[in-house]
């Protein structure tokens, strides 16, 4: 049995080879251009989602940044280095720094008061 329905349906192809027991898809929008895939729609997304949030949080490089937080704004990290070309600025009604071992200060002019 076999039945072929379509407003559009376009096979062009060297090879084509489809053998299945059962299959089944349904689809909203697909587009694929590649060399080579191995796949499984359920691991594909899994996957996918995984790298896409994976590479946003690994590398972030923009010309121009700001940010707002109305309430708590924490980083807990082993090591933090914040480094600027001219000029860093920590601003506030009261600000505290605590060290366990050492507090350096380096530079040419220090004003304190």
């Amino acid at each position: 049995r076999m039945t072929l329905q379509a407003e559009s349906l376009k096979l062009d192809g060297h090879e084509l080879a489809v053998q299945a027991r059962s299959a089944a898809v349904a689809v909203d929008k697909i587009t694929g251009i590649g060399r080579e895939a191995t796949w499984s729609f359920q691991r594909v997304k899994l996957i996918a989602d995984a790298v896409e949030t994976f590479t946003d949080r690994l590398l972030q490089f923009a010309g121009w940044s700001q940010r707002t937080v109305s309430g708590v704004d924490q980083v807990r990290a082993r090591h933090i280095d914040y480094r600027a070309d001219e000029m860093m600025q920590l601003q506030a009604q009261n600000l505290v720094a605590n060290a366990a071992s050492l507090v350096k200060l380096d530079g040419e002019q220090i004003h304190m008061g």
